[in-house]
């Protein structure tokens, strides 16, 4: 199976933002960052509570990395599947796909069990659902409820502290 992976927003960290994954067939499920969700991630940063990654303009990029790695994650073991696939991400975070990668093979792999055929960092298609989805579910011009899953503030820093 193929999917594409896309996001909305300025920023994962500014409460405003979604990831959204689909195989451009049926399936369609993101996340949307909460606003109290982000402050607290902040706060907690900013006190160093994340032990990994200590209160500097190079870790909070780590970080961000590591959240939205930890949110497709998520997305993935909510969809509970059973076969290999594919991932065609959007580009949106420059010169970190190495990272990205690392972080999805401990996530999909190590933890999901998932065959991963290929990763490709690409600019998805205009038709790609991915990137109209996270846009409409960001900007809450759809009704999203079939497609968001929930993540708490702990199932994210369980994956941070260490």
């Amino acid at each position: 199976m193929i999917f594409d992976i896309d996001v909305s927003g300025e920023d994962i960290l500014s409460g405003d933002y979604a990831v959204c994954i689909s195989d451009n067939n049926q399936i369609i499920k993101a996340f949307k960052m909460h606003p109290k969700t982000v402050n607290q991630i902040n706060k907690n940063f900013n006190l160093g509570k994340y032990t990994k990654y200590k209160p500097t303009l190079k870790k909070k990029k780590d970080l961000k990395i590591r959240i939205y790695s930890i949110i497709i994650y998520y997305i993935f073991k909510e969809l509970n599947l059973n076969s290999n696939i594919e991932l065609k991400i959007c580009r949106d975070f420059y010169n970190r796909e190495q990272d990205i990668i690392y972080n999805l093979e401990y996530f999909l792999i190590t933890k999901l069990n998932l065959r991963i055929n290929n990763i490709e960092f690409c600019k998805l298609e205009s038709k790609s659902l991915a990137h109209k989805y996270s846009y409409l579910i960001r900007k809450n011009l759809i009704d999203s409820r079939k497609y968001l899953i929930k993540i708490s503030l702990e199932e994210i820093e369980l994956f941070l502290s260490k």
